[in-house]
């Protein structure tokens, strides 16, 4: 039921809400005509009803700013991941040189 998303609140005071999809395109030279009720007041709140005909892209509707997030955050974590792999390498070889001289070290002193 369409009814079902337009009854949810929405989360930021500017919104956008999907009332249907066309998977066909609209042809040229033809008017069109669409009624919009008001069953629900938007004045009270100084609000607005608009009908939007928009396009989406593989990465969503017109809104880059949380893919081009998501790349940079990914690609953050990676790097670092790297980097940490490569400390904790170091580190670990740091240490067994050190265990291994501890070791040397009781060996010899207890002989």
């Amino acid at each position: 039921r369409s009814s079902d998303l337009w009854m949810r609140t929405a989360a930021l005071p500017r919104f956008r809400k999907l009332y249907g999809r066309m998977d066909t395109g609209l042809q040229a030279g033809i008017q069109y005509s669409v009624m919009i009720d008001y069953n629900f007041p938007v004045t009270v709140f100084k609000g607005k009803k608009l009908l939007i005909f928009t396009t989406t892209s593989s990465v969503g509707g017109r809104n880059f700013f949380l893919p081009i997030i998501y790349l940079a955050v990914g690609t953050l974590l990676v790097v670092l991941s790297v980097v940490f792999f490569v400390l904790h390498g170091q580190y670990e070889k740091r240490r067994d040189e050190r265990n291994w001289k501890r070791v040397r070290e009781f060996r010899q002193g207890s002989e």
